[in-house]
């Protein structure tokens, strides 16, 4: 909230005070407002309790600071009122039980197995392979494929792609019938010199009349490829160049009928670390990031899996989630964090858990509920 103060001469100092005693008030309903929520969902999708006004409010008044000092002074009075009250007191509370229910649990399994029982090993990690785009993009393709050993059927694939796969249609898709294909020749498209241009897709799912392409960037960018002559390109892109997924919607218009002669529902997905956008802003190509998949496949149905399918599942959504979003060098670091988390919140504060929510919360809560479903059986 800002309310500005013009300039005034002795004379207006009533309704500079005037002025001062409607900011107090606006303030005051900004921050003490009548009902507060009382549920961690609700809270989060309050924005009156952001505290609006208090550091927000900047006053002007050359001529008379005291009217200035007196309407800080009430924003603080304000200000502490608000969070002495009862209805702060039930937020607190709300989330005290949020921690002890949900996230406590959850921190002690990942800091007891990174003491001492041991967590899972993230294979492609721990080799050095972490951040090759090809290794992901075949350990995809494997626990995707609904024919391959895991155990695990098509219940990966249903949640992979549903909410796009809806978009396109209704209808069922018999997922058990799947094909799953890396590093796919969509064949080459033309440069303007002439030249031609090889596209080779990371992943290509076809299932009845659904058909899936997904590029997926770990570290590296879209590559776009220069439309000029090759003495001509410069060192970076241009607009006139092709971005790689358009080259890509372009060679799969060609030979659709022979990878995809069924599918009638084309999804195109763009997989990234960070939900990266596709260089062009008209591109069919959907955004999603490797976060977004792994919190997919946590919802799978997880119903009658044997050990071993839960054993691969969980080995795969580790390096999946260490992998690319890079987790695995800063658990050494993350873990005596976590402890100072738990023990402030065992002595009734919550400033810890608050800073670790704030910072860390997004992508550790995967790996804590990857290490539930280890745990469930158990």
């Amino acid at each position: 909230m800002r309310r500005q103060f013009g300039n005034c001469d002795s004379d207006a100092h009533a309704l500079d005070l005037d002025r001062a005693r409607l900011a107090i008030r606006q303030v005051a309903h900004c921050v003490r407002i009548s009902r507060l929520p009382t549920t961690i969902v609700a809270i989060r999708a309050a924005g009156a309790l952001k505290m609006r006004g208090g550091d927000d409010l900047h006053l002007t008044v050359p001529t008379q600071p005291d009217t200035t000092k007196r309407v800080r002074d009430a924003i603080r009075v304000i200000r502490r009122t608000s969070i002495n009250s009862i209805y702060a007191k039930r937020i607190r509370a709300a989330y005290e039980k949020e921690f002890e229910a949900l996230y406590k649990p959850r921190i002690h399994a990942l800091v007891t197995g990174f003491r001492s029982t041991g967590l899972p090993v993230p294979v492609l990690s721990a080799c050095g392979r972490g951040t090759q785009e090809i290794r992901f993009t075949q350990l995809l393709r494997h626990f995707l494929d609904p024919h391959e050993p895991h155990g695990l059927g098509t219940r990966l694939l249903e949640v992979a792609f549903a909410e796009e796969v809806r978009e396109r249609g209704d209808e069922p898709v018999a997922w058990e019938t799947a094909e799953v294909r890396a590093e796919v020749d969509l064949g080459s498209t033309t440069r303007s010199s002439g030249q031609p241009q090889g596209n080779a897709l990371d992943l290509l799912v076809v299932a009845g009349d659904v058909a899936v392409l997904l590029e997926q960037k770990i570290l590296s960018a879209e590559n776009v490829v220069s439309q000029g002559r090759e003495e001509d390109r410069a060192e970076r892109p241009t607009m006139s160049d092709i971005a790689q997924l358009g080259r890509y919607s372009r060679a799969f218009k060609q030979t659709r009928d022979r990878l995809a002669p069924g599918a009638q529902r084309i999804v195109m997905i763009f997989l990234t670390p960070e939900r990266a956008l596709a260089k062009d802003p008209q591109s069919e190509w959907k955004s999603i990031s490797h976060g977004d998949l792994i919190r997919r496949f946590l919802n799978a149905d997880r119903e009658k899996l044997s050990p071993v399918a839960r054993h691969n599942l969980v080995t795969f959504l580790w390096d999946l989630t260490c992998g690319p979003l890079g987790l695995t060098h800063r658990l050494r670091a993350i873990v005596p964090m976590l402890e100072r988390v738990v023990a402030d919140a065992d002595k009734g504060r919550l400033g810890q858990y608050f800073r670790w929510r704030r910072e860390n919360h997004a992508e550790l809560d995967l790996i804590m509920e990857t290490l539930e479903i280890l745990q469930e059986g158990i």
